[in-house]
């Protein structure tokens, strides 16, 4: 009986339900209509802005003639990207708002929300915006510090030269004591930041150990027990090469290779019989990206055997097979029994050969060797790479001192600097052009340089302007450490633009500078 009078209740109230539905709708409702308000934006148009900035947004709402007094406005955003709950954070026609939500992470956003009402039929108009929350800490230069010689810290640069769509200047210090409490045990030789599954990161290499820090707040990752796969039981650090789709990591005399956006801790080490030195020459491009798909990816100079060694590559597809050079000479060099050498510096040239800078382990001579880039097709027996030109440095001025040197990779031009003098090597033709470039005010030494290149060159479709146009150089005067960008102008002649140079101050000394994306 009970259930009966369920089921009667159920279709009595269906029946009502139906004549309701067809009831003539007599309110405002069916008669009013919003005016055709339009935006200046289109829908789910992306924003940015800093984390504990203002963001301040004209939604440039037209009104189609309609009396603009009769609308309110309804700002409303989900703290956490991932979550559908929404705040209201205005009730304005203009939003400001002080945004102080965590950076997004990976391809999240938060969804930010205007409803525009009428205030006399109550009807609404909704737009919204797609809004990445950026780190305070962001794109620009992390810089590695020491006030003792014996700690490191970290500093970090912003500026409209290396911080895409950026218009100020913002510099912060100390930020590894800041945050975690203290800086870093040792003396950092070397920084590289990567894309890290879980989190982008700066890797802080010293003489015994591997730090990492996460970049979204700087937070303490771990330090070499933590960063390998397998630990090593002493560490060597060397230095870290990007490659497309691989983080290529070199210490304790053999290659690692792995990709950190995939699998965040460095896997197994290659099982080479031969050493593998700390500089190497790794062209980081891909066919994905450029006419331009390399025989070989690594090539240097085996000091042990006193010949050349070449790799495919570091995919997992490549051959990942250790080569000589065969003993046969091109050029005057030849590539299979060269002895009596010592890396210096390594690189690519702009054809997308190879480079070495090498100096006698006898006479103390330099010398850069420009190399092809080898000949790889399928079926076909490999072709090492082989001396395009040999150039003899013994001449060039103060090279004897020089402590730091820089490859370019779209001009036949090599950067060495001494204590206080940048020099230019232009080889384009069969005899070198040495020429002094630059020299740092008086009393300041030169700790650092390099060539700015955003994280991801040279495999992104697009770059800052500033990108492989300007040289960072660090320097220190006993109290003071000081970053410059060196503007390059004039292609092919590794000429400065003076006029251009951007000073940053009060750093202490600095020990290492890389891009942050």
């Amino acid at each position: 009986m009970k259930r009966i009078t369920i089921i009667s209740l159920s279709v009595i109230l269906a029946v009502c339900a139906f004549f309701a539905a067809c009831r003539k709708d007599d309110s405002s409702f069916a008669t009013d209509k919003l005016p055709d308000l339009s935006f200046g934006y289109a829908a789910g148009e992306a924003l940015t802005v800093y984390q504990f900035n203002t963001l301040q947004l004209d939604p440039k709402i037209n009104y189609d003639g309609a009396d603009k007094s009769k609308f309110t406005y309804t700002w409303m955003i989900n703290p956490d990207p991932r979550d559908t709950s929404f705040i209201t954070i205005d009730d304005s026609e203009q939003l400001s708002y002080e945004v102080g939500f965590t950076p997004n992470t990976g391809t999240y956003y938060h969804t930010l929300k205007l409803y525009v009402t009428n205030v006399d039929t109550k009807l609404q108009a909704i737009h919204y915006w797609k809004l990445t929350v950026l780190n305070n800490i962001g794109e620009g230069l992390v810089i590695a510090t020491t006030k003792d010689n014996a700690t490191t810290d970290f500093s970090h640069i912003m500026s409209p030269e290396v911080t895409t769509n950026y218009s100020e200047v913002s510099i912060k210090r100390d930020i590894l004591s800041s945050v975690n409490g203290s800086g870093i045990n040792g003396l950092v030789h070397d920084l590289y930041f990567a894309n890290v599954r879980g989190g982008n990161r700066v890797y802080a290499l010293t003489a015994n150990n591997m730090y990492a820090y996460n970049t979204l707040n700087y937070s303490y990752v771990g330090d070499k027990n933590d960063l390998f796969v397998t630990p090593p039981a002493t560490l060597n650090p060397g230095t870290f090469y990007y490659c497309y789709q691989n983080d290529v990591y070199l210490g304790n005399d053999m290659i690692y290779y792995g990709w950190f956006a995939t699998a965040a801790k460095i896997g197994v080490q290659s099982l080479y019989a031969q050493p593998v030195p700390k500089i190497i020459a790794l062209n980081a491009n891909s066919g994905n990206t450029s006419t331009y798909d390399p025989a070989f990816r690594i090539h240097y100079y085996d000091e042990k055997n006193g010949k050349f060694a070449y790799i495919q590559g570091p995919f997992s597809f490549s051959d990942k097979t250790q080569n000589f050079s065969p003993n046969e000479t091109y050029n005057g060099v030849n590539a299979g029994n060269y002895p009596g050498k010592v890396n210096v510096a390594a690189g690519i040239s702009a054809d997308r050969g190879f480079l070495h800078l090498l100096k006698d382990k006898t006479s103390g001579a330099y010398e850069l060797l420009v190399f092809d880039g080898g000949v790889n097709e399928y079926g076909e027996p490999y072709v090492a790479p082989r001396a395009v030109k040999k150039i003899d440095l013994s001449a060039a001025p103060g090279i004897n001192n020089a402590t730091h040197f820089v490859m370019l990779d779209d001009q036949n031009v090599m950067f060495y600097a001494t204590a206080d003098k940048i020099y230019a090597v232009i080889f384009a033709g069969s005899t070198p052009i040495v020429e002094e470039r630059y020299t740092v005010p008086a009393g300041e030494s030169i700790t650092t340089l390099d060539i700015y290149r955003q994280y991801g060159y040279p495999n992104q479709e697009s770059y800052i302007s500033t990108n492989n146009k300007q040289l960072i150089l660090s320097t220190y005067n006993g109290t003071e450490g000081k970053v410059r960008l060196l503007p390059l102008i004039n292609l092919g002649a590794g000429n400065i633009n003076a006029a251009g140079i951007k000073t940053f101050t009060g750093f202490d000394k600095i020990l290492s500078v890389v891009p942050q994306k």
